[in-house]
């Protein structure tokens, strides 16, 4: 940059945009240490596994609270729901967070389904095994959750 400056010279980059995705594609997506890497074996690798532990044990450990929007304005809501300090009962909030992120992050997905009262008020949350998860549309076209091979979950009762 200074050598374009002062001396007029032309820069030059050796990799471009177009030169890694305007390439087609052409890079080699092939395993090199001769075992292929899963969800499975993953956590068994020291790094990957000290790399999610920080996250998850960083966010999960955030704390939360609960918000109402009034006029545009943000206001705290009182009295705090009991599920957001325990969303899944015997669990703590730490833990119920730690799960879900790390289904998120080794499976790329996370499932919580929503129990409610007889007023449809929030009483639970439960993270669900997202490889047990399967997601599907019925005869209506509405999406629903499969667990399990067997309980089917509507849109409403899954976050």
């Amino acid at each position: 940059m200074l050598a374009r400056a002062f001396l007029g010279a032309q820069e030059s980059r050796s990799l471009s945009y177009q030169s890694i995705w305007g390439s087609g594609g052409d890079f080699d997506t092939g395993v090199t240490a001769g075992v292929p890497i899963t969800e499975d074996n993953a956590l068994t690798i020291s790094s990957v596994y000290a790399c999610i532990r920080l996250y998850v044990d960083s966010i999960s450990t955030l704390t939360a609270d609960t918000f109402l929007r009034v006029d545009g304005d943000r206001r705290v809501y009182r009295p705090r729901p009991a599920w957001v300090d325990e969303p899944e009962p015997g669990i703590s909030r730490a833990d119920f967070y730690a799960q879900g992120l790390l289904s998120l992050l080794i499976d790329g997905n996370w499932f919580t389904r929503i129990v409610r009262n007889g007023n449809r008020d929030v009483v639970a949350l439960f993270v669900l095994n997202p490889r047990m998860t399967e997601i599907r549309r019925n005869i209506f076209g509405q999406i629903e959750y499969v667990y399990n091979n067997e309980k089917i979950y509507s849109s409403s009762e899954i976050v």
